[in-house]
């Protein structure tokens, strides 16, 4: 999944940030909890929060780290000590990136930073898209009674007590799945179901948004308009996986 994310990121311009997101997910945890300071590693890791999810979370703590760098040994290990932020392990991600940005150049796909999000609203979702692209098999729903499902085998899972999604969502992206006492889907994002069914239509299909355009073909409005209508409105928004013994409907209402 990680591998595809990174092929499909220079369709979204967003590869040199896909190049670092993979870095960090292949390495150990970058953020340190020290026992009996709990609270402040949680205050701290808030400055990198950011409200679509983990991924993007993590990829600001990562990019903060790429700027101190080039400093002494000693500032950044005091850098990383009051931000509560594992040193080695970013270090070890930093190396894996300069692997990963290596062997992607040579494959001829330039890897450029983007503007800063702070001139550049479409930062974060150009990166949303690319995950999705990836990993459209490691999505998971929120069914009628507020409990996630899984997209691929319908198994219930619960979002990881870790997850910086401060809400509720309709349809997330996960990295890890974990089987302990409960399910737990670790290292979640938001997901547009819309974005899934143009990512993977062998996988997802838009129903409300086909029955929209039907019901209204000369509407000069967007699919994309359209469903996010119907999904505001109250409306079924549904993404339909297809395999070749049953249909599964996965509603988002």
């Amino acid at each position: 999944q990680l591998s595809r994310v990174l092929l499909a990121s220079p369709v979204y311009g967003c590869a040199y940030e896909a190049v670092c997101l993979v870095s960090v997910l292949s390495v150990a945890p970058i953020f340190a909890r020290a026992s009996g300071r709990e609270q402040e590693a949680d205050a701290a890791h808030k400055e990198y929060s950011h409200h679509s999810g983990d991924h993007a979370t993590l990829l600001n703590a990562f990019l903060d780290f790429c700027h101190h760098a080039p400093y002494e040994s000693y500032e950044r290990r005091s850098w990383a000590q009051k931000r509560f932020l594992n040193l080695r392990s970013l270090e070890s991600a930093n190396s894996v990136r300069g692997q990963l940005q290596t062997h992607l150049e040579k494959l001829g796909m330039a890897c450029l930073p983007q503007r800063p999000a702070e001139a550049n609203p479409e930062f974060y979702r150009r990166i949303q898209k690319a995950l999705c692209a990836g990993m459209f098999m490691q999505t998971a729903f929120c069914g009628a009674k507020g409990q996630y499902m899984t997209a691929k085998d319908m198994q219930p899972v619960t979002l990881h007590p870790s997850t910086n999604l401060s809400m509720q969502v309709p349809w997330v992206i996960y990295q890890d799945f974990l089987l302990t006492e409960k399910k737990y889907v670790r290292t979640v994002s938001q997901a547009d179901p819309l974005w899934l069914c143009q990512v993977a239509p062998h996988y997802f299909r838009c129903v409300e948004g086909m029955r929209c355009m039907a019901s209204h073909p000369k509407a000069l409005v967007s699919p994309q308009q359209l469903t996010l209508a119907a999904w505001t409105s109250g409306r079924r928004v549904r993404a339909v996986r297809h395999s070749r013994r049953r249909t599964v409907e996965c509603s988002t209402k």
